[in-house]
């Protein structure tokens, strides 16, 4: 799956498009995790930004702050079958990094 096309040229920094953009943020970033977690991908390129070689990718095993953070807006949202999927996702990633610590 393609990353996420952010044009920042309407905005001073990419914290300002997180702000104005908080919907379309979390749900791009649910997208490609959803691709990842079906393909069993370890790493996800979630948005490119326009204009720049620069993008921005993530190691799945380090989702689990967002998958919070997600959890709590699609709860907000009442966008419960994401919640579930994000539930599931969080337990892979424990089971992940329980497998890693025991090596």
């Amino acid at each position: 799956m393609k990353p996420h096309n952010i044009n920042l040229d309407e905005f001073d920094n990419i914290f300002e498009w997180l702000f104005e953009n908080e919907h379309e943020m979390h749900i791009a970033i649910y997208d490609r995790l959803e691709y990842a977690f079906a393909n069993n991908k370890k790493k996800v390129t979630l948005f490119r930004f326009e204009g720049t070689d620069s993008v921005l990718t993530i190691n799945i095993s380090k989702t689990g702050l967002y998958l919070n953070k997600a959890l709590r807006y699609f709860e907000r949202i009442e966008e419960y079958e994401k919640c579930s999927s994000i539930l599931k996702w969080k337990e892979i990633i424990n089971t992940l990094n329980k497998q890693k610590n025991e090596y």
